[in-house]
């Protein structure tokens, strides 16, 4: 009674990995329902089914209630486990949608010699869809097998024996399996550039070259000179920064502009160093103690690691006494620290701590004057069953910090926006972390790598209550914290790369808002999406996709809100280049890319290219051109509704 819609939804799922249900299954529910509910309407459907149920009478949801709340899961924590393949997932998608960029430009209506149908973005649609569908595939839950169903842990001595078994060759092509649909998907990409490349090499067009210097990371578009230092320090006119290698992080970083220095010198995390850890017995018990509620066999094994050596101690060690070299080329300022080893805190343990040697890479340039590029290069790295976590530490000096987390569809606040019970440590980020006090900031941006957290590096770590207070931020590398599915061990070479940028003001007036694709993040790269025929009135309104319509004429563009307000955004510097195409319509659509408002029309009257903006939206605008000739015009008026 107390049910104030038209529709139920009844969500009948099959346990875990079992497939979807049987025909006499179904049967039963129609059986059970008839009997218990008699005169209710039974359907069988989606969940699309019961959204356009409920939405045919769209005036029962005026009053639905909405949780304003993140429900961060500890399943994230998984990512971490094949950090090679997540960084190129993370600049693939970057470069995929530069190829559909270029491709749009290259046949862009009104240029000498094009169409108006984009034939070359076309031809490389179909490749582009089946690398992201492969993407899709890399991202979907099951990332391996059953660990506790398919192999008897080893450790120790034992372990280098074990995975010469049957069992646990088995374990490591399935992950081996989940890597490859990132092989695809880069092959996929491969013949898409090289059509396009083609294209335009053949064919030259105006619009096809990179149009822009201006970033969106507070990069200048004039130079930022760097200022003669010692070995040690990196400088400019907005910031100074200086390494100790045996220390083996940054003991300085000064904002020029604010005077506020920014490492926590009381600390005992090396900013920006390189930090390891293996966790002990007692550290994962007391994870399933707290984030359990029933302690069954399955549980115990996936969130565990059965048979783990009692004995192990949590060792956190820091890779120390670096060599260091300093190089400027061009403007760009280095710091190459080599060669550091891994150097256990606190007491000795009789436990080796598997072989790596890391180099961390600093940059400062004039293209972005008041950021730091990171890169962190393992060599060697031996595998180990025990669990273990890489990060990089940011010890900041800001009492009172503020902090804000940029995630896919929002940017929340860790202290108010996290739904009690759910994870409040990790977090999966999309544009990285800022830390301000609303004068001044920070914002840290895992570049290859999605998780952070605050205050503790988070793994094994569960409290339903937990809010953030400290003004430290670690940026992940990788972790095995996971007990199934997910690879348990890592070896061989790796790098990642973190960025970290100073701002004055609220996030709102840091990078926070702006996701540069991941592939620029390389300080010698050139910027190639503030290109006017795709900008709207909006530096928050971020390109995410640009291809031709699926079911017509057209050209589909997909922008998101970085800003998170409401408001108004006109399309004029786009429609000033939208006038040579000849006649222009722009749609806005839904997300299915269906047409819902007609925005603007050449020579028509009403329409304005204005576009209402709600917060963190995702908006499609379909863009339809007709030469420009009378006959063309009429049928523009005749289409338009």
């Amino acid at each position: 009674d107390d049910w104030p819609f038209d529709t139920w939804l009844a969500m009948q799922q099959t346990l875990d990995n079992h497939g979807p249900h049987a025909p006499d299954d179904l049967v039963g529910m129609r059986r059970l329902v008839a009997e218990q509910a008699p005169g209710v309407d039974l359907m069988f459907g989606e969940l699309g089914d019961f959204a356009e149920s409920l939405l045919e009478h769209p005036e029962q949801l005026a009053d639905l209630p909405v949780v304003p709340y993140d429900l961060a899961d500890t399943w994230i924590h998984g990512v971490g486990t094949m950090p090679r393949e997540v960084k190129r997932v993370r600049e693939l998608r970057a470069k995929l949608l530069e190829i559909e960029v270029l491709a749009a430009e290259h046949d862009w209506p009104g240029i000498e010699g094009s169409g108006h149908d984009f034939p070359l973005a076309r031809k490389v649609a179909p490749l582009i869809d089946a690398a992201y569908e492969q993407l899709l595939l890399f991202g979907e839950h099951t990332w391996g097998l059953d660990v506790k169903s398919t192999i008897k842990r080893a450790f120790g001595t034992e372990f280098q024996s074990a995975r010469r078994t049957e069992p646990y060759l088995r374990l490591e092509s399935s992950w081996e399996a989940k890597a490859a649909y990132v092989v695809r998907a880069e092959a996929f990409y491969e013949e898409a550039l090289r059509i396009t490349n083609g294209a335009i090499e053949s064919e030259p067009s105006p619009a096809a070259t990179p149009s822009g210097d201006v970033d969106q990371l507070g990069v200048a578009d004039f130079e930022v000179p760097l200022l003669d230092s010692s070995d040690n320090v990196l400088e400019n006119e907005y910031m100074r920064i200086e390494v100790d290698p045996v220390w083996g992080g940054i003991v300085s970083l000064l904002d020029k502009v604010s005077g506020r220095e920014w490492v926590d010198r009381s600390s005992t995390e090396p900013f920006g160093g390189y930090r390891y850890d293996i966790y002990s017995t007692a550290d994962i018990a007391e994870f399933i103690r707290a984030y359990g509620l029933f302690f069954q066999d399955w549980f115990v094994q996936d969130f565990g690691k059965a048979g783990y050596p009692e004995d192990t101690p949590h060792i956190t060690a820091y890779a120390r006494n670096f060599t260091l070299r300093r190089q400027v080329e061009d403007n760009i300022g280095t710091i190459l620290m080599e060669g550091g080893t891994l150097e256990a805190t606190g007491g000795r343990s009789t436990l080796p701590l598997p072989g790596q040697t890391v180099s961390i890479k600093i940059t400062l340039n004039d293209h972005f004057a008041s950021a730091l590029h990171f890169e962190y290069s393992i060599t060697g790295k031996e595998a180990t069953p025990l669990a273990e976590s890489t990060v990089v530490p940011f010890p900041l000096d800001l009492p009172k910090p503020l902090f804000r987390i940029g995630q896919i569809g929002s940017v929340i606040d860790p202290a108010r926006d996290i739904a009690e019970g759910a994870n409040r440590y990790l977090w999966c980020v999309d544009g990285g972390v800022d830390v301000s006090d609303e004068r001044v900031g920070i914002t840290i941006r895992p570049v290859d790598m999605p998780l952070v957290s605050l205050g503790d590096v988070g793994i094994y770590l569960f409290d339903p209550h937990r809010v953030p207070t400290e003004p430290l931020v670690y940026a992940h590398l990788s972790n095995t914290q996971w007990g199934t599915n997910f690879p348990q061990w890592l070896e061989g070479d790796f790098t990642w790369r973190v960025c970290a940028s100073l701002h004055t003001g609220t996030w709102r007036s840091s990078p926070l808002r702006h996701i540069l694709p991941e592939h620029l993040h390389d300080p010698m790269s050139t910027h190639r999406f503030r290109d006017p025929f795709l900008c709207l009135d909006s530096e928050c309104l971020e390109l995410i996709g640009c291809r031709p319509r699926h079911d017509g004429a057209g050209l589909v563009l997909r922008y998101v809100d970085r800003q998170g307000t409401p408001r108004k955004v006109r399309l004029n510097s786009m429609l000033t280049h939208l006038q040579r195409a000849g006649g222009v319509r722009i749609w806005r659509c839904d997300l299915m890319e269906r047409p819902v408002e007609l925005l603007y029309m050449t020579n028509a009257h009403g329409p304005v290219g204005e576009l209402k903006i709600t917060p963190f939206a995702v908006e499609t605008l379909l863009v339809e051109f007709v030469p420009t000739t009378s006959r063309g015009a009429q049928a523009l008026e005749s289409n338009c509704g």
